[in-house]
């Protein structure tokens, strides 16, 4: 699910073929708003997502993941693990849910 909060971000405010720059305080405000999540991301899910991410040149970091001034700068690669053409799909099941419409789940291994 982290993945689609950050292409999300991607998709909102940026062109796929550039490098973007986020603060782990702004992708846990991002992941907050939606309303899903009642606290962030343990710092040891974190670390293991950054890891992956970095492993296969999606995202490097510039700090500690620890603090939130921590930039991720984020590679255009990242379309390579969720296609932009799905983001509207996505969009859809996290306002039928910040709606309270529980009924359609949102099956996160078809979203991971």
């Amino acid at each position: 699910m982290f993945y689609c909060y950050l292409e999300n971000f991607i998709f909102k405010n940026h062109k796929s073929t550039e490098f973007i720059h986020i603060s782990l305080g702004e992708l846990h405000s991002e992941i907050e708003a939606t309303g899903i999540y009642n606290e962030r991301l343990k710092k040891t899910d974190l670390k293991n997502i950054y890891h992956f991410l970095s492993r296969y040149n999606i995202c490097e970091r510039i700090g500690d993941l620890n603090e939130d001034d921590t930039r991720l700068i984020i590679y255009p690669t990242i379309n390579y693990i969720l296609p932009i053409q799905k983001i509207d799909e996505i969009n859809q099941r996290i306002q039928q849910y910040k709606k309270g419409d529980h009924d359609e789940n949102i099956n996160e291994s078809e979203t991971d």
